[in-house]
């Protein structure tokens, strides 16, 4: 029985229970084609500025895969969220935004629980946001006061 060990650019072949070499074969590494592949596995964001006094609140919709949350000690639920918190935008020589926010203002709230991320379930989240105004009120009224 063969087995291989790998270095950085070769493999030495040995036998088992014998420290002979049998045979040094030169192998480097081959390039990748890039390619541009569109998978649901990385993470889609609808993002939206809604413009307020001094500030604009975003809001996102994201999936995030759950668990146990560490900092908070709870476990969170599998499925679409929706993000909504202050934020300060400037432009720098007309191209550059420079985005800036306070932790722990805001807040987030699940729209959809699914098992899985998919393109349908990331579009029906999207549409919920409407039924999600008093929400994102909320935020608003509280991000207010805090001014």
């Amino acid at each position: 029985m063969l087995f291989t060990l790998s270095s950085f650019r070769d493999t030495l072949i040995f036998m088992k229970g014998t420290s002979k070499r049998l045979e040094r074969v030169n192998k480097a590494p081959k390039p990748q084609p890039k390619t541009q592949t569109n998978h649901t596995s990385k993470k889609k964001h609808m993002k939206n500025y809604i413009q307020k006094n001094g500030y604009e609140l975003k809001v996102e919709v994201g999936y995030e895969k759950g668990g146990m949350n560490y900092f908070s000690g709870q476990e969170s639920r599998r499925g679409y969220y929706l993000y909504v918190y202050p934020v300060q935008r400037e432009t720098i020589d007309g191209r550059v935004i420079v985005e800036s926010f306070v932790m722990f203002k805001g807040g987030k709230k699940l729209l959809l629980e699914v098992t899985r991320q998919s393109e349908k379930a990331y579009k029906q989240a999207c549409s919920m946001l409407e039924a999600n105004q008093d929400f994102i009120d909320r935020i608003d009224a509280k991000t207010q006061n805090q001014n």
